[in-house]
């Protein structure tokens, strides 16, 4: 039997063509072969996993992207159950390996250790046989796993690798934590961590399962604080609408929310996701509307979304639901431009989605006449210990059933020179007293001139970058706008401004409710009374 890594990883939560793919891995060969379902990574600022990879000391190892339902080829063209794939499974695989060759590699020449040779081959568990036609040129017949195929695993794996000479069992190991870390938390941190995050993750599902059912609505607005679940809301919803068979957009203001909501339907050809701009770029661009190389403010916020109204004849059938997150973000004279991709013989769904509490950009409201109104109230993103500091800017109260979690830590600085010291020393012992993964800490500015002030030149203690530069081993360091909709692990927010500064209030409400179970604050004195929190830590 093979040796699923971890040995306790819960198969329930991958696709039932995954969960197949595995069991059957599993059950149909021997200990050697170690198996790896859903190994995610990031590389050049893009989210990414392989579905499986399974290893063994002496033949190799496999990258494997599954694929189920009917798996069809029209002149190059993937199509699963009849929907064209926005990539194939064979790029995708290829992709994924590329991303963990690289990875591997760089770990076993840290350490002196011979990596593994490595390919990559496709699953379709509910295929039964391969077509007689040739498959193309990068797609060779004993790279793909049918159904008929699951019962002699052993045998298939083997034809795809050449047996090499064995490495040793400390480059398995080096290899595995490679894509499998390990990491030691120190006791005050672990195994808190972890488990509040899962305990605030079950309270959301629970909380949200009542709005998710809003969408027999044609005209809903859903209004919410930080933390309340507003993200997860719309991408259930576009997922609900999508297995109704309908064309969906889902749009934010924010690049990198609209980031993850583009990898997170990437694979589907139903859902159209991202932010605003980014993809009416996208539709626009076969009307020969195109960005110039250097963007004016009025033409993002006027000539993009002029274009998208005016070319909407040019743009297809349009689509069945629109949803609208950061809706607070989304200006008024937007709505007819977006509204208008709505296909009047479709579903006609739409739905807005928001918090009038983050409204940075300060944009004027929409009218919300005929819309059915559902407020979320209850911060389920948060600590109860930091829901309290978030709270009193705008927050929502956190539920009865979150962690209460680590006390908020707050460290005073003054000047640029204190901020960068005492950045460095929390961000040392995050990372080696606490052993938190980079990719998991955020620094969170209030301004983007000291977020570049940080930057460079570089802080010593760790690497940190801009969002679009964000890889495993770097730390995101970005202003409280850019990345307003994300959530981190844990956050360091830092400010210099006055506690009379204006707008001061509503951007550091951004920042403080970003974390999910660990807060630092490095701020001057004002920062702390005007967050009402008790006096600081000594140092």
């Amino acid at each position: 039997m093979g040796s699923l890594i971890p040995a306790d990883f819960d198969l329930s939560i991958l696709e039932k063509s995954e969960q197949r793919v595995v069991r059957a891995l599993l059950e149909n060969t021997d200990i050697s072969w170690l198996v790896l379902p859903h190994v995610p990574f990031v590389e050049r600022g893009r989210d990414g996993e392989a579905d499986i990879v399974v290893m063994h000391p002496e033949y190799g190892a496999v990258v494997i992207e599954v694929k189920g339902g009917k798996i069809t080829v029209v002149e190059g063209i993937w199509y699963q159950n009849g929907k064209p794939l926005t990539r194939s499974p064979v790029e995708q695989a290829v992709n994924a390996k590329h991303v963990l060759v690289r990875k591997i590699n760089r770990a076993c020449e840290t350490d002196g250790v011979r990596s593994l040779y490595i390919t990559h081959a496709v699953a379709f568990p509910d295929a039964t046989t391969l077509p007689a036609e040739s498959m193309g040129p990068d797609l060779e017949p004993k790279m793909v796993i049918t159904g008929n195929d699951l019962a002699w695993l052993d045998r298939s794996l083997e034809a795809m690798l050449p047996k090499n000479r064995r490495v040793s069992d400390r480059a398995m190991n080096i290899m595995v934590r490679a894509l499998r870390p390990t990491l030691e938390f120190r006791e005050d941190l672990a195994p808190q961590l972890g488990a509040m995050s899962r305990k605030l993750d079950e309270e959301t599902e629970r909380i949200l399962k009542a709005a998710e059912l809003l969408d027999v609505n044609l005209r809903v607005w859903v209004e919410g604080p930080a933390g309340s679940g507003k993200s997860r809301l719309a991408i259930q919803w576009a997922r609900r609408a999508a297995e109704r068979e309908e064309r969906v957009l889902l749009l934010c203001y924010n690049k990198p929310m609209g980031a993850i909501f583009e990898v997170a339907f990437e694979d589907d050809p139903m859902v159209t996701a991202g932010s605003f701009h980014d993809v009416a770029l996208r539709l626009l661009e076969p009307c020969g509307f195109v960005a110039p190389d250097k963007p004016t403010h009025e033409f993002w916020q006027e000539e993009v979304p002029e274009a998208l109204f005016d070319h909407r004849d040019q743009l297809g059938d349009g689509y069945d639901t629109i949803i609208l997150d950061e809706v607070q973000d989304i200006r008024s004279e937007w709505f007819p431009a977006i509204d208008g991709l709505l296909d009047p013989n479709g579903a006609n769904r739409l739905y807005r989605i928001g918090d009038s509490g983050q409204n940075l950009y300060r944009v004027e409201a929409e009218d919300d006449e005929g819309w059915v109104r559902f407020p979320l109230v209850t911060n389920c993103r948060n600590t109860q210990a930091i829901a309290a500091v978030a709270k009193p800017l705008g927050g929502g109260s956190p539920s009865a059933a979150s962690p209460v979690g680590n006390p908020v830590r707050f460290v005073e600085a003054t000047t640029i020179k204190d901020v960068r010291k005492r950045l460095g020393r929390e961000l040392l012992a995050l990372l080696r007293e606490h052993r938190l993964a980079p990719s998991s800490i955020a620094v969170i500015t209030t301004r983007a001139d000291l977020r570049d002030e940080l930057l460079d030149p570089p802080i010593v203690a760790a690497r940190l970058c801009r969002w679009d530069d964000r890889d495993e081993g770097v730390i995101v360091c970005e202003t409280a706008h850019r990345l307003k909709g994300t959530e981190w692990e844990a956050v360091i927010a830092v400010n210099l401004e006055p506690a009379t500064t204006v707008w001061l209030s509503d951007v550091l409400y951004v920042a403080v409710s970003r974390p999910r179970t660990w807060l630092t604050i490095i701020a001057p004195q004002d920062t702390r009374e005007l967050l009402g929190m008790a006096a600081p830590e000594p140092e």
